[in-house]
């Protein structure tokens, strides 16, 4: 009997241990998998993009599945102006890549 006391006991101890180095715990703000530059990069391609008349957001899935309702068309990329938001947003791209 005092056996089983004291296995209980300690397993009390041990849930309670668990559950505060839990609550201590900090979450990161970056994605597991990610870099804070691989982010950034994303972000400023993504402002790249709206910049040249793309408005993509790789937080709505539904927008990357769906690109024809969103690609302006393609004589409408000859300017200049925005033919350089692509080129950032794809100098961006490459860097979420190479992270």
């Amino acid at each position: 009997m005092n056996y089983k006391f004291n296995f209980s006991i300690i397993i009390i101890i041990l849930f309670v241990l668990l559950i505060s180095s839990c609550r201590d715990r900090e979450e990161t703000l970056t994605p597991k998998g990610s870099t804070p530059e691989a982010d950034r990069a994303l972000k400023e391609a993504e402002e790249s993009l709206k910049a040249a008349g793309i408005p993509l957001s790789f937080s709505d899935p539904n927008q990357i599945m769906n690109l024809p309702s969103i690609l302006p068309d393609p004589s409408a990329l000859r300017n200049r102006e925005r033919q350089k938001h692509i080129e950032t947003a794809i100098d961006k791209f490459n860097i979420v890549l190479e992270e």
